[in-house]
Order: C-alpha cells, then structure tokens, then sequence
C-alpha cells in the first residue's frame, strides 16, 4: 500500500502473482470488473494516479479470516490532478488472497459487509 500510494507501482506489483486477478464490485468504482495479471492490475491502478496529483490509501484495519484470506479497512486521500482539491472516501475493503507469499487474487469492496459476503461469511449482525 506504501508503494501505491507513493507511485512506485513497479515496487507495489512485485508481491503479486503475475496472473493475479483483481477484482472490483459494481458499487465500488466506475471501473469496476475484473482485471486479470500485472498488467491488468496496473491498468486499473493507473487511472487512479492519472486523476490525482496525490492519492493514499491508508489502512484502517486488517483482519485475517479462517480460511487465511486478509480483509483490510482502508480509506483513500488526495488531491485532484487539476482543482487541487482535497478528495477523501468513505472506508472501503479489500480482500487479498495470498499463497506462496505472493498475492493470487483481491477484491475491492464498497463495504466491509460486501467483502465479508462475497468471502462466504456472514457479516457481524
């Protein structure tokens, strides 16, 4: 998240599987689909980057699930490219799957309730 938030996607993808999928629900971004690989992954990321003269993500929570699947809290920080202005989201998820240390699959979520659905769990009533 360090590295994406910085611009260095080069370092940000190096612990990605180079057929990652990446995936983005409906509800999460105008973007949203499915992008399969680095080259996909990086794709989706730029067009944030292309759009802010800063963008962060900083996290908010982490929570491994029972089946070792991470669920991290984030929200995002920046300023648009050309107002300068000052743009803040609401927290959104992000659920990565990781094996032989290198991540196989994530999903971007516009609530913690979504993430936890589409993982095969119940959210907390």
């Amino acid at each position: 998240m360090a590295a994406f938030s910085r611009n260095d996607l080069d370092a940000a993808i190096e612990r990605f599987h180079p057929d990652v999928v990446w995936e983005v629900e409906a509800e999460m971004s105008p973007e949203a689909g499915t992008y399969r690989g680095r080259d996909g992954v990086r794709e989706f990321w730029q067009t944030w980057h292309d759009h802010f003269a800063r963008f962060e993500l900083v996290v908010e929570d982490e929570t491994e699930l029972d089946d070792g699947r991470l669920l991290i809290g984030v929200h995002a920080e920046g300023t648009g490219m050309g107002s300068g202005a000052p743009v803040a989201s609401g927290t959104f998820s992000q659920l990565f799957e990781v094996r032989d240390g290198l991540v196989v699959r994530v999903g971007l979520y516009a609530s913690r309730s979504s993430a936890l659905r589409a993982a095969g769990q119940a959210p907390p009533a």
